[in-house]
């Protein structure tokens, strides 16, 4: 009984030596490492745990079968997160400032060309008109057929009712496609204009969107996710887009080069807002959709000079080049993903990163030898 009693006692002491070995190396790697306190205590507690559980006298100790529960000591594995975080192109706090319905309205009414008979109705009979499909056949004029166009766009742009803004949209189509059938009328299109001016009108810089040097600024971008103030007049930017396509599918040469870069960068730059990450997805398959339509109008001889390619890849990387990774490989795989173009231009926008990166180096290798009158190795 005794020699039990004495060889417990051995080795209850070679325990207390052992946890005092493992705190004074655990206290010098704490020192070496910087590690802090409270992965330094939890280090202690687990070793000590499994021979504590019999002292404290814990219920939990044994099982139904008398057998001691032993603790799974599984390791902190680090977790990297590649969700997008989103920008913030739209400013919740410009939005609507350009213009907004009542200013659409009174824009329609003393810019119009002349006396028909449609400028005589009140606003709630236009809106009425136009929900019920009537508008689209008093468009028969050119002068008519352009400013209403153009009022209709704007429009669907900003009002907060689902009904109209369709109506909108459904007029629009049916102006354009049967004025390009006949050829007595030219069809009305929104030019780049136009469509920046929607953007800006959400909020947008105008600088930022367009073609320019001025890169996105860094303060775009949040660490944390939130999700933006519920904005009606954003949730029209889906139709605003829908329209772009729509245009862009019907008539390929209403755009010259310059413009469609313009137009590029602009749905570029807005698809990062992160509005569209608190949508539904088939907003991201009609961002996808537009860059597409828009890279696939490119004239084929500009498309296949090498020469364009790489400036337009300039260009589009100096406008992103503040945003992280994440976004960018957004962009090169989901965005810019045309067979004849988009392939050419994500390589173009890789490679114009790889270079940034490079000069990047340089000077930081120059910097360093200068100030340390070191080689850099």
């Amino acid at each position: 009984m005794k020699t039990t009693q004495m060889s417990a006692l051995k080795d209850f002491s070679r325990f207390e030596e052992e946890l005092i070995d493992v705190r004074e190396i655990l206290k010098q790697r704490k020192e070496r490492f910087r590690i802090s306190d409270s992965i330094f205590e939890e280090l202690i507690a687990d070793k000590a745990t499994l021979n504590k559980k019999k002292e404290d006298g814990c219920e939990n100790d044994t099982n139904k079968h008398g057998k001691r529960n032993e603790r799974n000591i599984v390791p902190k594995i680090q977790k990297i997160d590649f969700k997008r975080s989103g920008l913030n192109i739209f400013d919740d706090a410009a939005a609507n400032k350009l213009f907004n319905e009542e200013c659409v309205y009174e824009s329609y009414i003393l810019e119009k060309p002349n006396d028909h008979a449609i400028f005589s109705l009140s606003k709630e009979e236009l809106y009425q008109n136009i929900m019920k499909g009537l508008l689209k056949y008093k468009m028969k004029m050119q002068d008519l057929l352009n400013h209403i166009s153009k009022f209709l766009f704007l429009l669907m742009s900003v009002h907060s009712s689902f009904f109209l803004v369709e109506a909108c949209f459904e007029t629009l189509k049916y102006a354009l496609q049967n004025t390009s059938k006949t050829g007595d009328i030219k069809p009305w299109m929104p030019s780049v204009e136009d469509i920046k001016t929607v953007f800006v009108n959400y909020g947008a810089s105008k600088e930022i969107l367009e073609l320019n040097d001025i890169p996105i600024p860094s303060d775009s971008q949040e660490q944390k996710f939130e999700l933006p103030p519920n904005k009606l007049s954003k949730k029209n930017i889906h139709w605003v887009l829908k329209y772009i396509h729509f245009v862009l599918s019907h008539n390929r040469k209403n755009y010259s080069v310059e413009e469609l870069d313009q137009l590029l960068i602009m749905i570029l730059i807005v698809s990062l807002d992160k509005y569209f990450l608190c949508t539904e997805t088939h907003n991201y398959a009609l961002i996808a959709k537009c860059c597409r339509k828009i890279l696939d109008t490119y004239p084929e001889l500009e498309s296949t000079e090498d020469e364009k390619v790489s400036k337009l890849g300039k260009i589009v990387y100096k406008k992103l080049r503040n945003i992280n990774a994440i976004e960018l490989h957004f962009i090169i795989n989901c965005c810019i993903t045309s067979p004849t173009l988009g392939h050419r231009l994500g390589k173009a926008i890789s490679y114009s990163m790889i270079n940034d990166r490079v000069h990047f180096l340089k000077h930081v290798k120059h910097f360093y030898e200068v100030t340390t009158d070191v080689e850099w190795t």
